[in-house]
């Protein structure tokens, strides 16, 4: 293994093994809470039925539910506290591979450590609202790299119903300059032409009007 894929390994077995500690401790509480419920109830019941048979003693237990008592809460803690440990250990998992493979990027993981050489930028939430006049676009794209981009705009392209280009839109990314390894925003609310409408292409553009490539990442619609 390369000292890339090490970090990135070491990176993700952190976050679930953190993320296991937390479960693991949530979900004992609960079962000590479940525990104490059930042992109370058990009381209650034992209490109960000792009162049935013994009209002398209201408070006390005999030997033998004495026994199935404690047996009983072995058996509820044994059973509980097994399945807190593999409910934790699947969250852990889960956590493990998100944090390797999704394409998250503030992440650097096995989906985003190639392309974060070659991409500029990264696409990392684009959320698409229609409505009778138009349409409205808010997204956040991330600066991959280390140095910043000024004069960063985002180019819609928008396409009527025959497929045809329709118009193009610029609009700025803020804050300007987008500095490296942060992210910018932009927002566009487009009324024209809405029985016309077909859908659009998004490009990124510079100060001086030259494309700068993008990939989509989490949360792109």
């Amino acid at each position: 293994m390369n000292e890339r894929t090490l970090d990135i390994l070491d990176q993700s077995l952190t976050l679930s093994l953190w993320t296991f500690l937390v479960a693991f401790i949530v979900v004992l509480l609960f079962v000590n809470q479940r525990l104490r419920a059930r042992k109370q109830g058990l009381m209650d019941y034992l209490h109960k039925k000792d009162a049935r048979l013994h009209e002398q003693q209201f408070e006390e237990k005999s030997p033998g539910a004495q026994r199935d008592d404690a047996f009983l809460l072995l058996s509820h803690r044994m059973r509980m506290v097994f399945q807190a440990l593999v409910l934790s250990t699947g969250i852990a998992l889960m956590v493990f591979i998100l944090a390797s493979f999704l394409p998250i990027a503030v992440l650097d993981n096995f989906a985003t450590s190639t392309s974060s050489k070659n991409t500029p930028l990264r696409v990392a939430s684009l959320h698409y609202d229609r409505f009778h006049e138009g349409f409205s676009l808010l997204g956040e794209v991330w600066n991959q790299t280390q140095e910043p981009i000024s004069g960063l705009r985002a180019v819609i392209t928008i396409w009527q119903s025959n497929q045809e280009l329709l118009d193009t839109v610029s609009v700025p990314v803020v804050p300007d300059p987008v500095a490296g390894r942060s992210a910018g925003t932009f927002s566009l609310r487009y009324e024209k032409g809405s029985p016309l409408l077909y859908g659009y292409r998004l490009a990124f553009e510079d100060l001086e009007g030259k494309t700068i490539s993008h990939l989509e990442g989490f949360n792109v619609e």
